[in-house]
Formats: structure tokens, C-alpha cells, sequence
């Protein structure tokens, strides 16, 4: 951690009268929280929807430092989930309740700059097609990769054990989006716990193969 980081993690952690690690505790292991994201190393929204949830763990999620350890983790994870074709960085090294989370990388083409934004994400396995939660760790604001999508919709998709995929990203609504909700929080709960962070709704994507 560069002494910068170091800096601002230290005095919010004075904020709240909480050493780091104690809040840390108190909303679940960091690697967890983090490995949940799904934030875009580059591109800035700054259009808030909707209030943050009044507790700490929204507070931490929500706060500078955290998205600067959010940024940081994502690269790693992103370099080290390629060096070793999803072996590490494609499945979660704990055991829930649920089993075993697992995770992609998503590609997305940039809204603004047009350029590629890649994204470490905890998808939901479902046949051939990937679902994805847009829960930014319950933050306030919707993730880059979310609103990426909804600008260009052809994403690429890498999986562990799967080259990379071109797919087809869609919105869920309805009743559609309730049965693949129930499903992803059947998968993991923390999806669930997230949602109590944040008033904004959890979008829900899923991602298809796109024809031959």
C-alpha cells in the first residue's frame, strides 16, 4: 500500500472512530467485498442514484479510500486470473454457506473514450450465459461496466476453464429479473446483503454467446 493510500485509508479510519481492521470486521472480509465489485479501473460517473443505506458498511463502501483499494485489487486480480487461465482468480478461495462464488473478467467498450475497460466480476453460472449482478459492493452508483453495457452492449466475457467469449449483454426486467435474482442471491447471499447498502436497485445482466 503507497503511502498516498496509506494516508487517506488511516484518516477515515480516525473519522469514524474505527481502526480500519475493526470496520473491516464488521462488514465481512475485505478480499470478499472487494472480489464482489465489479468497478471499472478507469472512467469516473459521477451521477449518484439514490441514497446510501445508514450504516457503517455503506459508509466504508461509499468512501474514497475504499474505491482507491477497490481499484488497486481489481488490477492484481485482473493480472493474476490471466497469468493463470481463471486457475487463481476464478473461484473464490473460501467456502459459504452457498458454495463457492466464481468469477469473470468482462470486457466492455469504454462510453465516452470507446476504448476497452476490463472488470474482475462474481457472475452466476446459468447454462451458457453468465449473469451478472450490478451491485458495486452497494455502493450509490451504478458500476462503469453496467453503464458501459447499456452504451454497447457486445461484451467479452472470460471464464475459468473458457477462452475469451464475445456476448451479447441484455437488461433483466419483471419476472425474469425476480427468478434470476432469487437465483443469484441462492448463489450468494452477499448479493442480498448488498442490497440493503444502497436504495438504488441492483441491476441484473446476462450475458449470451453471440451467434457463430
Amino acid at each position: 500500500m503507497d503511502d498516498n493510500l496509506f494516508h487517506h485509508v488511516t484518516a477515515f479510519s480516525r473519522e469514524r472512530s474505527l481502526s480500519w481492521s475493526e470496520q473491516v470486521r464488521r462488514t465481512g472480509a475485505l478480499s470478499g467485498i472487494l472480489l464482489g465489485s465489479g468497478r471499472s479501473t478507469k472512467e469516473e460517473e459521477h451521477d449518484v442514484i439514490g441514497e446510501p443505506a445508514r450504516r457503517p458498511a455503506a459508509r466504508i463502501v461509499n468512501s474514497r479510500a475504499f474505491s482507491q483499494l477497490a481499484r488497486l485489487f481489481s488490477l492484481a486480480h485482473i493480472r493474476v486470473f490471466r497469468a493463470t487461465g481463471g486457475r487463481v482468480g476464478g473461484v473464490a478461495p473460501w467456502r459459504n454457506a452457498d458454495g463457492r462464488i466464481h468469477y469473470c473478467l468482462l470486457t466492455t467498450r469504454g462510453r465516452r473514450s470507446g476504448l476497452r475497460r476490463v472488470t474482475p466480476l462474481a457472475y452466476v453460472p446459468t447454462a451458457d450465459a453468465v449473469l451478472l449482478v450490478a451491485a458495486n459492493v452497494g455502493r450509490t452508483r451504478m458500476p462503469q461496466w453496467y453503464l458501459n453495457i447499456r452504451a454497447a452492449p457486445a461484451v467479452i466475457v472470460e471464464t475459468r476453464g473458457h477462452s475469451a467469449r464475445w456476448m451479447y449483454a441484455r437488461l433483466l426486467t419483471g419476472e425474469e429479473y425476480t427468478a434470476h435474482w432469487h437465483r443469484a442471491v441462492g448463489t450468494a447471499r452477499l448479493f442480498a446483503r448488498y442490497q440493503t447498502w444502497t436504495s438504488r436497485p441492483i441491476p441484473l445482466v446476462l450475458c449470451s454467446p453471440l451467434p457463430c
